[in-house]
């Protein structure tokens, strides 16, 4: 699903930000998803910023990356520019 909005929205769009836990932090990963299970009964999918980073670089985009670190979840905020 996620393919089909990226491709949707990419061509119209002069920024795209995306803000999500960073699953190549392990512990902080596993702690978000035990927590989003037992309290929201939610289960949640592990995402890799720099896939993400990837794809977008890919529609034509300029990336700058952050890590958020919040208590012992390791956020990521991705802003994406589209090249002009």
């Amino acid at each position: 699903m996620w393919q089909d909005i990226l491709h949707t929205i990419a061509p119209h769009a002069h920024y795209i930000v995306i803000k999500d836990i960073d699953a190549t932090h392990r512990f902080g990963n596993f702690a978000n998803a035990m927590h989003d299970l037992l309290i929201n009964g939610e289960r949640v999918r592990s995402i890799y910023p720099q896939t993400l980073a990837t794809e977008l670089e890919t529609l034509g985009f300029e990336l700058q990356y952050f890590y958020l670190p919040k208590l012992w979840y390791p956020h990521f905020l991705l802003i994406a520019k589209a090249r002009l």
